[in-house]
């Protein structure tokens, strides 16, 4: 089978390749007692080890280049969570607009809160990277995570998180989330809280498979849906009243 480092030819060794005649006796000269349909059988076991040592040797470099590309590819996609202040200003507010690009509304609605956010942010660059981070895949912003810490000891407040686009599916929301959650959890804090909308589903599970609680159902004017309240660590049945 062809590899990506080959073209899968054979080419060079082999009873159809040039020069391909060790021995000294022509391949179907009629002298050969061993010719069988003009070909020399006594050079049948130097071939076939031959082409057993070739294929011994390629399966041993498919097998280490294989284990090395699978290193490279988790380093790549191995996220590493960066200071907001290694960014320039705009790309807190680039990844809302890009993860949230599956409906239009969002921007609509939500874009004017995302520059305030993202000028908040890069004017405070102390509070910045002391309330959140950039999750990095090979050194590229592909999402960041947020929280307000003023009303500890009671809680502490998710705020705007997302991944890009390009990255969700596959599990590195719950990554990051959990990323935020145990350096908030380092602080002196009883509760965890975050609060979404109907309209994102994904966002709810996620939230669900770290550990929170939706404890209350709110009502909504807003295109997305009623606000769901969730807490972490859980605490009581949750309650889907909508006052």
């Amino acid at each position: 089978m062809p590899t990506p480092w080959c073209n899968g030819s054979t080419s060079g060794f082999g009873p159809f390749s040039s020069g391909s005649n060790p021995g000294g006796v022509a391949i179907g000269h009629p002298d050969s007692e061993r010719s069988y349909c003009g070909f020399d059988c006594r050079f049948i076991p130097s071939i076939a080890a031959r082409a057993n040592r070739q294929d011994k040797s390629a399966s041993i470099f498919e097998s280490k280049m294989i284990i090395v590309l699978k290193k490279t590819s988790e380093a790549l996609m191995n996220p590493v969570f960066r200071k907001v202040s290694d960014f320039p200003r705009g790309t807190l507010f680039a990844l809302l607009s890009d993860a949230y690009s599956f409906d239009c509304r969002c921007a609509r609605y939500w874009s004017a809160d995302w520059r305030e956010f993202d000028n908040f942010f890069f004017d405070n660059p102390h509070i910045a990277d002391q309330c959140g981070f950039i999750t990095t895949f090979a050194g590229e912003a592909a999402g960041f995570a947020s929280w307000d810490p003023r009303h500890r000891p009671a809680h502490v407040a998710i705020g705007h998180n997302c991944i890009a686009a390009k990255h969700q599916s596959h599990g590195y929301g719950k990554l990051q989330l959990q990323e935020a959650v145990n350096r908030i959890s380092r602080l002196d804090v009883r509760k965890i809280i975050v609060t979404t909308n109907a309209l994102l589903v994904p966002a709810q599970r996620m939230y669900e498979r770290v550990g929170f609680r939706a404890i209350r159902h709110r009502k909504s004017d807003c295109f997305a849906g009623e606000f769901i309240d969730y807490e972490y660590p859980p605490a009581g049945p949750a309650s889907n009243e909508v006052p």
